[in-house]
């Protein structure tokens, strides 16, 4: 299982193809989006992936299985993407908090 952000997706007639910029998971497999990252990889599928629900941006969760590597260019930079076929994906829309809260006082309170 992956996590991370939609840099950008492709889809032909064969293939749909997501390029994600790799995101650490929170409990619940909510990608945590914020500067830590171990990179990019690249999610494959033989079903069309809509790039309009997978619009760059957009927080997904990926379960999968690694398939290879495949080197591409990043800003003239050679760098190798792990290639992950898809089995199940996840958008996250929206804020979400990824911590429970609670509620103290009379009128006026704070939130924890």
């Amino acid at each position: 299982m992956l996590g991370g952000k939609v840099v950008e997706t492709h889809s032909t007639q064969f293939v749909s193809e997501i390029t994600v910029l790799q995101l650490p998971l929170d409990v619940r497999g909510r990608p945590i989006d914020g500067d830590r990252t171990e990179g990019r990889y690249l999610v494959r599928s033989a079903q069309f992936l809509d790039p309009a629900l997978y619009e760059k941006g957009t927080l997904i969760t990926v379960v999968g299985t690694l398939t290879g590597g495949e080197s591409r260019l990043i800003g003239g930079f050679s760098y190798v993407h792990p290639v992950v076929e898809i089995l199940e994906v996840k958008t996250w829309h929206g804020r979400q908090d990824t911590e429970p809260s609670f509620h103290l006082g009379i009128g006026v309170g704070t939130w924890f």
